[in-house]
């Protein structure tokens, strides 16, 4: 699962998604309430539980029940391991 940063959507990935997808399946979604994401749902704070909580739903939703992730927040990583035990395989940050 590859996991954009704050304002991009899925397409920061374009650069590394044919290497990646040849050898791995790849699952990037762009992440609620972000660039061409879904609307974020009208009074629910928007905080990192909230997008994790969507994150996981993605995951359920295209049958996913184990993934690695690369993301460019640490923090989002690990708050989807803290949020869903077992979901996680190896966790990587791209960039620094």
């Amino acid at each position: 699962m590859l996991l954009h940063g704050a304002n991009m959507s899925w397409r920061a990935w374009r650069p590394v998604l044919d290497g990646l997808q040849a050898h791995h399946e790849v699952f990037a979604p762009t992440l609620v309430g972000h660039r061409g994401g879904a609307s974020w749902t009208e009074g629910v704070p928007v905080a990192v539980p909230e997008i994790v909580d969507r994150v996981c739903e993605q995951l359920d939703e295209a049958g996913i029940a184990t993934a690695h992730v690369v993301g460019n927040s640490l923090e989002r990583v690990w708050r989807i391991k803290v949020a869903r035990p077992g979901v996680l395989g190896r966790s990587v940050r791209r960039g620094s």
